[in-house]
């Protein structure tokens, strides 16, 4: 919990490029969020964060910030993506083999239209840093 004059600071991905590749990829195959609950990639969306969060908070700041991701093949951008990013780790590890297959497949394809010649797989994720203090 925030006290009154506290301040806090979060990140959000943009959902541009290949943030938005991906959150489409992945709320293929995820469940829809409950009923009322927001969509987790909304958050990024120009003035979405600032809306939802100035009934309680002042001073809300956006700074929009690159994040370069670089791997030295397709192989382990898949890997990375299939093991290091929780909620599709989780919705992965639920699928049939032939659900594990096509999406295997679609994430690859995503990641060879960022290989270059060389293989490595280059990218910039869009981001924004969120920050703002507990309304007294």
């Amino acid at each position: 919990m925030i006290k009154p004059g506290g301040v806090f600071a979060l990140s959000v991905w943009v959902p541009v490029g290949i943030v938005a590749q991906t959150f489409e990829i992945l709320s293929s195959v995820t469940p829809p969020p409950p009923e009322g609950a927001t969509i987790p990639d909304s958050w990024g969306e120009p003035g979405m964060a600032e809306a939802r969060l100035s009934q309680h908070f002042d001073g809300i700041t956006r700074t929009e910030v690159q994040v370069p991701c670089e791997y030295p093949s397709v192989d382990f951008a898949w890997q990375r993506m299939r093991d290091g990013r929780p909620p599709f780790k989780l919705a992965y590890g639920r699928m049939s083999a032939d659900q594990k297959s096509e999406i295997e497949a679609r994430v690859r394809e995503l990641f060879r239209s960022y290989a270059g010649e060389d293989g490595r797989v280059k990218y910039v994720r869009e981001a924004a840093i969120i920050r703002g203090a507990k309304q007294g």
